[in-house]
Order: C-alpha cells, then sequence, then structure tokens
C-alpha cells in the first residue's frame, strides 16, 4: 500500500503546479502586449517559438532542478533519468516515432499550413523545444512526484490530466479554443498520449526516449497534413 505523504511534503509540489499555470498565463499575456504593441516582429513564427522556448526553459525548469537539489538531494540529471540509459531512450524512442505515420493518419482532414509546408528547417525548430521541456515538466518531474505519494498509475493519470490544463491556457489566449465537444476529444487524446508517454518512460528508464517520441509526433502533426493537401 503506498504510504501517505504528509501535508508539508505536498505544499512545494502544489505551489510549483500553481506557479507552472500562473506563469504561463503571464507568459501569453507579455507575449500578446508586446506583439500587439511594442514589438511586432514577435508575430513571425521563428520568434515566438524563441519566446516560448525561453519561457518554459528559463521559467519552468530552474524551480525544478532547484527542487530536486534543495528538497530531494538529488541529481536533478539523474532524478529527471536525462542521463540514465541515454542509448536506449534515443533507440526506443526512434523505433517507437516509426509508428507515429500510422497514428497520424488521423490529421489527413487538417488544413495544411503552407507556413510548415513550404520550411523544413522552421518545421524541426517549432517542433523541437515544447518536447524538452514539457517532457522534463510532465514526465520526468512532476509524474516522479505523484508517484511517490500517490502511485504509478494514478500519476500517470494525474502527470497528464496537467499535461492537457496547460494547453487549455495557450488554446484560450491563442483564440483557438475549441467547442465543448471538441474539448472532450482533445481531453480523451491528449490525455492518452500523455499516458503512453508515461508507459514509454518507464519502460525504457529514460526520458529521452519520450522527448523524441514527442518531437515525432509534433513533427508529423504539422507535416503530414502537407503531403495530403485535403482542404
Amino acid at each position: 500500500m503506498q504510504r501517505q505523504q504528509p501535508l508539508g511534503s505536498w505544499l512545494p509540489l502544489v505551489l510549483y503546479i500553481v506557479f507552472l499555470h500562473l506563469s504561463w498565463v503571464g507568459a501569453w499575456l507579455v507575449f500578446i502586449f508586446f506583439k500587439t504593441s511594442l514589438f511586432p516582429a514577435l508575430n513571425n513564427e521563428k520568434l515566438s517559438a524563441l519566446w516560448w522556448f525561453i519561457v518554459q526553459f528559463v521559467v519552468w525548469l530552474p524551480p525544478i532542478f532547484a527542487y530536486i537539489y534543495y528538497i530531494e538531494h538529488q541529481n536533478p540529471l539523474s532524478y529527471l533519468r536525462l542521463t540514465t540509459n541515454l542509448g536506449k531512450g534515443i533507440k526506443w524512442g526512434i523505433i517507437f516515432s516509426l509508428l507515429i505515420p500510422l497514428i497520424a493518419l488521423i490529421t489527413i482532414g487538417k488544413k495544411p499550413d503552407p507556413l510548415y509546408c513550404n520550411n523544413l528547417p522552421l518545421l524541426f525548430s517549432s517542433s523541437l523545444p515544447a518536447p524538452m521541456t514539457e517532457e522534463i515538466v510532465f514526465r520526468g518531474f512532476l509524474l516522479e512526484q505523484f508517484k511517490t505519494r500517490i502511485g504509478y498509475l494514478k500519476a500517470t493519470i494525474v502527470s497528464s490530466l496537467l499535461f492537457f490544463t496547460i494547453h487549455l491556457v495557450g488554446w484560450l489566449f491563442s483564440g483557438s479554443f475549441p467547442s465543448f465537444s471538441s474539448l472532450l476529444v482533445l481531453l480523451f487524446s491528449l490525455s492518452v498520449f500523455g499516458i503512453f508517454l508515461c508507459y514509454l518512460n518507464r519502460t525504457s528508464n529514460s526520458l529521452v526516449t519520450s522527448m523524441v517520441y514527442h518531437w515525432s509526433n509534433n513533427f508529423y502533426y504539422r507535416r503530414l497534413p502537407c503531403f495530403f493537401k485535403l482542404q
């Protein structure tokens, strides 16, 4: 039976989750203000992708590394499994990524974005940052933290639901908030995706596996509609 953790051990984790969402809201507010008033160049896809990478890398990750080092008293790289089974993680990530074209056929009806269809370097660069930072946060840190408190199965569900809620913020501020029915579909699909990434992480014992798979998923999701070009 999973040993219940005292309230004090939950507090720093809860504070980080609140901080994670509030900082993402703040980043969107600053982004909208700058691109509409002071720095219209942020409408450029390359600069906006750089902005979000900086926000995630500079705002999301330092508290995690500090938490692991000062509260867990462990090496952050080992705790997050960034250096564990590196070769196996890369190999498993590539193998599973080869299955994505079969799964991503659901994008056949998705309208292609000319920006990604005509600019392959941009497609690669814009698909890469989010999987790195999001995997560290959700499958590296939060999954491990919840696992020690409520067990692995519940931890996969909770971390995957949080993975969904952080996307809600982006949809809200980008003006692409889905309808209720679409929201339910996205809740299901993103939760299943997050749980599968947890499975990859656990099976290979390397965070690199889920990073590679996550990046491949983003790449194919944006690229496959360019081949089918269905409107």
